[in-house]
């Protein structure tokens, strides 16, 4: 099959000391050159590189952001906007001083890394998780110790373009505050952890399932606290899969869904009413929404716009390359559109979704096991994706990101 058919349009988103290794890569210069709001690719690959496609909405352009050391065991690489400037920075733990190293990004191929913070080492951190819990416009790292407690890493950083976030020397003073916000009970066994504006006030919240079924919402109060509070209850027997967060009916909160063992998906929608007393009571409406065919073997399901109605949708594929989109209709349910064909024989991996040609529809990137990536460009038509070759890196990655990381370009 030829690359450019991978989807066939089927007519149808602290101060610190520094860390390099030793002899980092020349990376390649991205200055001059004029903005860009298209989002890119980044990755940290297995010999400990940050690593960039940015996108010029045709190709990805593949660079090294900088090389970490590879005598670090690293854990939980994460990007976020830790200084609220607009650009995707990166961060990593070191797994045994517990360090947090923080690459801010200047959005023309540079990181300033410094270390921001430490979490004890030996606390068998888990469910880490990246979102703005406090509403600052900064992002934050979240994690369970094993005690159960949540820490937040809040930022204190200053935007990186504001000379008020300078010392004497010129020196950015970043770094987290370390705070104990909640804690989960150590006996149940808590899977599908994510982070969401659950509530639509602004500030990220925190689901996770406990092993009797039981969803709990760590709830931001938009200080330095969460509040736990039991939203529903799936079926524990039920097999679930792939669980998405993103707000599939277009109200501002996000909604939680997951596919059970037999095929069904089951959206749990977001409810914040007040009762007599003025009082918020948060829930979530369970419904199922659609049913995929339990024995085909889905692949890379991902969550995003993908037909530009504000709704967020889910896509997948089967082990035969059929590319399905569950499109939002926001009347509580999804329709099944078949949008493309893709060759199994490629061994596509490492999904992510961003809207790479900047057309404001998401769209998916993904990886072939041979190194090519390729981009399946939403057409805002509700019949297909346009399907292309963006570009080859054979770099092996530990995990692979989108967003606006090279914010400029030539």
């Amino acid at each position: 099959m030829l690359l450019n058919t991978l989807w066939s349009r089927n007519r149808r988103s602290r101060t610190g000391r520094r860390l390099f290794a030793d002899a980092a890569p020349a990376l390649e210069s991205l200055e001059d050159r004029v903005l860009l709001s298209a989002d890119d690719i980044a990755g940290f690959t297995q010999d400990s590189a940050w690593r960039v496609g940015a996108s010029d909405e045709n190709n990805f352009q593949f660079t090294n952001l900088q090389q970490w050391s590879q005598a670090v065991t690293w854990s939980d690489p994460v990007t976020g906007d830790f200084d609220g400037d607009g650009n995707e920075d990166v961060a990593a733990r070191d797994a045994t001083t517990g360090q947090w190293w923080v690459g801010l990004n200047d959005g023309k191929g540079h990181l300033d890394t410094t270390s921001w913070t430490t979490w004890a080492p030996t606390a068998a951190w888990t469910d880490v998780v990246v979102g703005d819990f406090n509403s600052d416009g900064k992002d934050d790292i979240a994690g369970r110790a094993s005690d159960g407690v949540i820490w937040v890493a809040a930022s204190q950083a200053n935007d990186s373009r504001d000379s008020d976030s300078q010392n004497n020397n010129g020196l950015n003073n970043n770094q987290f505050q370390n705070q104990a916000w909640t804690f989960w009970s150590t006996t149940a066994a808590w899977t599908d952890v994510r982070a969401g504006d659950f509530n639509g006030d602004g500030d990220d919240d925190i689901v996770g399932r406990a092993s009797d079924g039981s969803i709990w919402v760590a709830r931001s109060d938009n200080d330095t606290h969460f509040t736990n509070e039991n939203w529903t209850t799936w079926d524990p027997t039920a097999g679930w899969q792939d669980t998405q967060v993103g707000d599939f009916n277009g109200d501002g909160s996000d909604d939680l869904a997951s596919r059970t063992a037999l095929g069904q998906w089951w959206v749990a929608t977001s409810r914040n009413t007040n009762d007599d007393n003025n009082t918020t009571n948060n829930t979530f409406n369970n419904q199922a929404w659609t049913a995929w065919w339990e024995g085909a073997g889905w692949n890379n399901v991902v969550t995003g716009d993908f037909n530009d109605d504000g709704n967020d949708d889910i896509a997948g594929a089967t082990n035969d390359g059929q590319i399905w989109v569950a499109l939002s209709r926001n009347d509580n349910h999804f329709e099944n559109q078949a949008w493309g064909q893709a060759d199994p024989a490629l061994g596509l991996h490492n999904a992510v979704v961003g809207d790479f040609d900047d057309d404001n529809g998401d769209d998916i990137a993904a990886q072939g096991t041979d190194g090519n990536w390729y981009v399946a460009s939403s057409n805002d038509h509700e019949n297909g994706f346009d399907t292309a070759f963006w570009g080859g890196d054979p770099a092996l990655y530990n995990r692979v990101f989108a967003g606006d990381f090279d914010s400029v370009r030539d």
